[in-house]
């Protein structure tokens, strides 16, 4: 399936009001975050970071650090991440456990928790998506299923900022942006959360010259949304 994709402008930033009271509280810094509410009705946001960082929130004001979703690493990143900057961190690549990864996007799927996230390095076409599955979603109890699809100079677009998306026919689609050049999708194969056999990757949208970050996508009625 080949979708048309809806570009929403992003409004101007107005000026940010000092802190108040109801503005989160604690470790409330999440660049590109996902947020998940369990069954005992706790508040679990992942986000960019070395490992994954996760902060939980009993009341969705006040948030915690409370370790990372894979905390033993994702050594297979390393050849996409090595020597980048995580928010002033070096990477250390003595340390093969060592990885700061981008976006992580979670959905549950018939019990089952998927999460696919980005590995690269700023200004870099040599980026890669992997996956993480976990029956529960909680931090250190996501099993790392690797590698699901990469991107370098062989191709025009860019493998960074995956969201899954799942259509009312039960196909999946995960949407990634290029930065290059626009957003694309993949089908994926709903058995394994890797991409179908013989898929392509089929461009969506572009808007800008330097792409769309942070892709997004929604299904209203017939039409779709980036």
């Amino acid at each position: 399936m080949q979708l048309e994709g809806v570009i929403y402008k992003r409004p101007a930033i107005p000026n940010t009001p000092d802190r108040h009271n109801g503005s989160a509280l604690g470790s409330t810094f999440a660049h590109d975050p996902t947020l998940l509410k369990t069954l005992d009705s706790q508040y679990i946001v992942y986000a960019t970071g070395f490992n994954i960082p996760a902060t939980i929130s009993n009341d969705e004001k006040t948030f915690s650090k409370n370790g990372t979703a894979l905390p033993l690493g994702m050594p297979w990143t390393l050849p996409w991440t090595t020597g980048q900057l995580c928010f002033g961190n070096v990477t250390n690549t003595s340390n093969s456990t060592y990885s700061c990864i981008w976006s992580p996007d979670v959905h549950e799927i018939n019990g089952k928790y998927y999460m696919y996230y980005s590995a690269s390095s700023l200004l870099s076409i040599n980026s890669a998506i992997g996956m993480a599955t976990s029956s529960t979603r909680r931090p250190g109890d996501w099993m790392n299923r690797g590698l699901v699809f990469n991107s370098s100079s062989r191709v025009n677009w860019n493998a960074i900022d995956p969201a899954l998306f799942v259509d009312d026919d039960g196909r999946w689609y995960v949407i990634f942006e290029s930065r290059y050049s626009g957003t694309f999708q993949y089908e994926m194969d709903p058995s394994t959360g890797f991409v179908k056999a013989g898929a392509q990757a089929i461009q969506l949208a572009n808007d800008r010259q330097w792409g769309i970050e942070g892709p997004a996508f929604f299904k209203k009625g017939n039409h779709f949304h980036i």
